[in-house]
């Protein structure tokens, strides 16, 4: 996720999270460091502002949904 977490605790709707997933809250790292933490994520939830580039898109093999 590239929201702040409070953001997600606040509006996010507590369930709503498949059973299995694992959340990785990114907004403050580096590329390489969200690639290490979660290159192999299914799916990508980020703000519309935060710019996410194709290093990061080429570095998430199985990445099938970018949501802003």
């Amino acid at each position: 996720m590239l929201v702040p977490q409070p953001r997600v605790a606040r509006y996010g709707a507590p369930g709503q999270i498949p059973e299995g997933w694992e959340l990785v809250y990114g907004l403050d790292m580096t590329t390489g460091e969200r690639l290490a933490a979660a290159g192999d994520a299914d799916y990508l939830y980020t703000g519309s502002v935060v710019e996410v580039g194709r290093e990061l898109i080429d570095g998430m093999p199985d990445l099938r949904m970018i949501q802003a």
